[in-house]
């Protein structure tokens, strides 16, 4: 568990100094004015019949009797006053810096692995639940939170009981030797008690995971539920999740309130014990002895309080461990490191990236070569040698699980394959350049992807370099702003969660809306066409045709229904078992060909 600290300290060490020295100093100066109360109380003129101080004690008596009875008792006030005034001053201090350090490590832990899980390949993602990230970024980062600002709180209780204890070896060293030893043989007999709690936290972050991930697969099966009317069935697993997660919680308070019952029966035995030493075998003065009572009834709290925050850093330390294993997996996952070209003079940054680089005004020119992808000893793409012309309208037909949605990941720059060649422009590509190529892809799939907001922000996706007439072209392009114009805000206009307010065809507009305003130089459509409507389809094809016609795109359409894009086909490829085999299509003959595919591909 000491790394938690270590990266604490690893991550600001000026603000953890600096935490500590707050902490030092407060905790220090309340044990001393706590020492120090009734030797200030023989200076004033109160008459205070004490005995003699022995020990450490008996030497400031000596240094302080020349002045006692000769301060007035306001002016011992003013000096309570000011004690108080800067350990509070401190204890703020103390507050502020613990707060900053546990803020700005949360911070920085979440956004280092929200970057890993963004930049972790495609692959990594689809063989773990997507709730496991959300649950990780959101629940186990304020459960991390709280653990720090329990861990600052037992480092304080800690320093303070280190100060006490101290002070009341001063006062009397054999008698505080005889608590400690009582103190220690109770840590011993709770260690049993902490396996339990760190076990305890595991299960309880394993709960708030199983939790998360049920809340979010009901709500997104939630118009199949009552369809189906399942509520019941979903209620019924939620509460039992729910409950074995308040008795992990349950069993947590069960073992905090056991450790305060034992640190309640050990003072109550080590202050009778004292008493009775101090009563039969020692020569203590009772003005020392009742010092020693004072110092340990505020110490012996602060033990239990030790013990209790410890229980609580051990039991919210395997959400820390959690943070790190997700953000250690992505890593090991990491996609290839983009290579980036400083950009030319009047160049830009588009221009002057990856292959595409100083030939970013051509035309995209796209071949693979003996191309093969295997995933977990399992062949999913094999030998496929194909080329893109330029300006061309690639159609790719097959079976359902033939590898068709695989292979548009590796054109769309989403997986990098693992065996063969890529050729950009006739240059061939590295992994990295392969991740700049994203920058010049567009992917519009049947699964139109819309966040909760404006028009306006679904169209930029927070790259608010397009003003308003740039998206309203757009739009336009996509035959989406005649229902948008009409809304009495416009672009501002909400769309409701994941566009709910829209219908398919008008979700599709906006998508499509969205690939005109990147411009790209590769366009892939994915079963655009498999949930519309034949006008919406229509209108998707016509789209298509018009951007052929009056722009320099590459595009690749895959589809089940390939007779809507017979007439703009310049090549059919079919893919069937990872294979890929081109057949060449001449105008004439497109129907002929068209039928002989499919016959052998789906009958």
């Amino acid at each position: 568990m000491f790394d938690f600290f270590i990266a604490l300290f690893k991550f600001s060490p000026l603000r953890v100094l600096r935490v500590f020295t707050w902490m030092f100093l407060s905790s220090a100066l309340e044990g001393v004015s706590l020492l120090l109360l009734l030797p200030l109380l023989t200076l004033t003129n109160i008459k205070i019949n004490l005995p003699n101080f022995t020990g450490p004690l008996g030497y400031l008596e000596n240094l302080i009797s020349p002045y006692k009875n000769t301060l007035p008792l306001w002016s011992v006030l003013i000096i309570y006053m000011g004690l108080v005034g800067v350990l509070a001053f401190l204890s703020y201090s103390r507050s502020v810096e613990s707060s900053k350090l546990r803020l700005s490590f949360c911070q920085a832990i979440q956004n280092q692995c929200h970057e890993s899980l963004l930049n972790a390949k495609l692959n990594f993602h689809a063989e773990n639940k997507l709730a496991d990230y959300a649950q990780v970024l959101t629940a186990e980062v304020m459960r991390l939170s709280a653990a720090i600002s329990q861990w600052v709180m037992l480092i304080s209780a800690l320093g303070l009981v280190c100060i006490y204890g101290v002070l009341a070896l001063i006062v009397s060293w054999k008698m505080s030797l005889v608590i400690m030893a009582c103190s220690c043989l109770v840590i011993v007999i709770l260690m049993g008690v902490n396996k339990k709690i760190f076990k305890n936290g595991e299960k309880t972050h394993q709960g708030f995971q199983s939790l998360y991930s049920e809340v979010l697969d009901h709500l997104n099966g939630l118009k199949e539920a009552k369809s189906l009317g399942i509520e019941s069935v979903f209620q019924k697993s939620f509460e039992k999740i729910n409950q074995e997660l308040v008795s992990y919680q349950q069993e947590f308070a069960r073992n905090n309130a056991l450790t305060s019952v034992i640190y309640q029966m050990a003072a109550a035995f080590s202050l009778s014990l004292i008493f009775a030493i101090a009563y039969w075998r020692l020569e203590e003065s009772w003005v020392n002895l009742v010092l020693l009572l004072m110092l340990f009834v505020r110490m012996i709290p602060r033990v239990s309080q030790v013990h209790t925050l410890y229980h609580s850093v051990i039991n919210l330390y395997p959400s820390y461990l959690a943070i790190l294993k997700t953000q250690k997996e992505a890593l090991s996952h990491r996609e290839a490191i983009p290579v980036f070209v400083s950009p030319l003079e009047g160049e830009t940054d588009q221009q002057a990236l990856g292959l595409l680089g100083r030939e970013g005004d051509k035309n995209l020119d796209l071949e693979f070569k003996n191309l093969g992808l295997s995933y977990q000893n399992k062949i999913i793409l094999k030998n496929i040698n194909i080329k893109f012309p330029p300006n061309s309208l690639s159609l790719i037909i097959g079976p359902s699980g033939g590898g068709k949605s695989t292979f548009c990941d590796v054109l769309s720059g989403l997986v990098y394959p693992t065996e063969g060649f890529i050729y950009l422009n006739q240059k061939l590509a590295r992994p990295g350049d392969w991740v700049n190529f994203r920058s010049q892809v567009a992917y519009f799939s049947q699964s139109v992807f819309l966040i909760s907001g404006s028009i306006r922000e679904n169209l930029c996706l927070g790259n608010n370099i397009y003003s308003d007439q740039d998206l309203i072209h757009a739009l336009k392009q996509a035959g989406a702003w005649n229902f948008i114009k009409n809304r009495p805000e416009g672009l501002s206009s909400k769309i409701g969660d994941r566009g709910v307010t829209l219908s398919g065809g008008q979700r599709q507009r906006l998508a499509l809306a969205r690939v005109f305003l990147r411009t790209p130089k590769l366009l892939i459509l994915d079963e655009v066409c498999a949930h519309l409507d034949q006008d919406n389809s229509e209108w998707i094809v016509e789209v298509i045709k018009n951007l052929k016609t009056s722009t320099k795109i590459l595009i690749i359409i895959v589809s089940h229904h390939p007779e809507k894009w017979l007439g703009l086909a310049d090549q059919i490829l079919k893919i069937d078992q990872g294979f890929l085999s081109p057949e060449k299509i001449k105008k004439p003959e497109t129907l002929e060909k068209l039928g002989a595919l499919e016959s052998e591909i789906f009958v």
